[in-house]
């Protein structure tokens, strides 16, 4: 599965239902994990604030454009990439009735594009749904799309103990339940595709770097965040294990395109 080929993926939690479910069984506060993420994303955004338009944003895997919207007006241009037929046209009635909608191109696919086109790439929340190829073709894509000196901000799941770890989220008869699988268990529900059972890779930030640094992708920062501890950062590249970084579910990281 090549980036290109997302235009025919089709997101298996529409309505966000499962990750809804799990975000209100896991925060202790009512809208913490959305005031960790933004906190997170303040911080690693930092340099995009400091661009000269005419900017190029790109925003890859959009969803229903909740983030596209809240950087578009940094940016002169924003092209944002959904394949979900029915996120994407969410997206789009989002997008008429912000101010943004001049600026903002919803596409499904981004392959015809020329190499180092944009100042700015963002991917939030996209490579842990996917296979494990398939993550590596969409790391290929962003780099190839950055232009040299551009910033990428990359969101995905946390493997707190540094080793990769999968799992399935899904809504059964016995309600919400997550399991831990093998990476053979994950690429398999990753293909199937079906609604309600959502795949989900736990990274651990050592190899997501080292991923990213053999795409010319400089790692300047990374972030732990969504746990009972907060925002944790900013990570070493090979961080110590603690129970802060433990309790994490998620991870942010800025990388530059050398």
């Amino acid at each position: 599965m090549s980036a290109s080929q997302f235009q025919e993926y089709r997101y298996p939690d529409p309505g966000d239902r499962l990750t809804a479910t799990f975000i209100l069984r896991s925060e202790l506060e009512e809208a913490e994990w959305a005031r960790q993420e933004s906190q997170v994303l303040d911080l690693l955004s930092e340099p995009w604030r400091r661009l000269d338009p005419p900017a190029r944003l790109l925003d890859f895997g959009s969803g229903l454009g909740r983030l596209t919207l809240r950087f578009a007006g940094g940016f002169d241009r924003v092209v944002s990439v959904e394949p979900d037929a029915d996120r994407a046209a969410g997206q789009r009635e989002a997008v008429a009735a912000s101010p943004h909608g001049s600026r903002v191109e919803i596409r499904s696919e981004v392959s015809s594009e020329a190499d180092r086109t944009y100042d700015a790439v963002l991917c939030s929340h996209v490579i842990q749904h996917v296979t494990a190829d398939a993550a590596l073709a969409v790391l290929n894509e962003l780099a190839r799309l950055l232009r040299p000196g551009g910033h990428l901000l990359l969101t995905t799941t946390l493997a707190p103990d540094g080793e990769d770890r999968y799992a399935i989220k899904e809504n059964g008869r016995g309600g919400f339940s997550e399991r831990d699988v093998g990476p053979e268990e994950f690429d398999a529900a990753c293909r199937v595709n079906r609604t309600g059972l959502l795949p989900v890779h736990f990274y651990g930030y050592p190899g997501l770097v080292a991923d990213l640094e053999r795409r010319g992708l400089d790692v300047v920062s990374g972030y732990g965040f969504h746990g009972v501890h907060g925002v944790v950062g900013p990570l070493a590249i090979r961080p110590e294990r603690t129970s802060e970084f433990d309790a994490c579910r998620d991870l942010a990281v800025l990388a530059v395109r050398r």
